[in-house]
């Protein structure tokens, strides 16, 4: 199973979303894999240099969507926030889900537009 995981968002983010990937990654199966997904200058940082992070991957995605915009349009035109970056890898069979503690709105209104097939 291989989760992507919003990293800029969320209380005390990046700090509690890489520590909670990492305490995962040192509990779960052999097949189990996260992607991070942030600022890797901020989140490089983050990662222990005498742990093995087998498992554990970081993607560049510098933009966040804040919490007071709209969920309505900013997945759409910011193809670099780590929310659109994570709902494109689940879309892409990359990631088998994506968890986000940032807006909301836009994790649903990306994930609507993007995963969910047309009627």
């Amino acid at each position: 199973m291989r989760i992507a995981v919003d990293a800029l968002r969320g209380d005390h983010a990046p700090d509690r979303p890489v520590a909670g990937a990492l305490a995962a990654i040192r509990q779960a199966a052999r097949d189990f894999q996260i992607v991070l997904l942030g600022d890797e200058s901020r989140l490089t940082p983050l990662l222990s240099r005498d742990t093995d992070f087998s498992g554990l991957s970081v993607l560049h995605a510098p933009e966040a969507i804040g919490m007071d915009e709209s969920p309505d349009s900013p997945p759409r035109l910011n193809k670099s926030s780590s929310i659109a970056v994570g709902i494109g890898l689940q879309k892409q069979g990359q990631a088998d889900a994506f968890a986000s503690a940032g807006n909301a709105g836009a994790v649903m209104a990306a994930a609507l537009t993007s995963l969910v097939p047309p009627s």
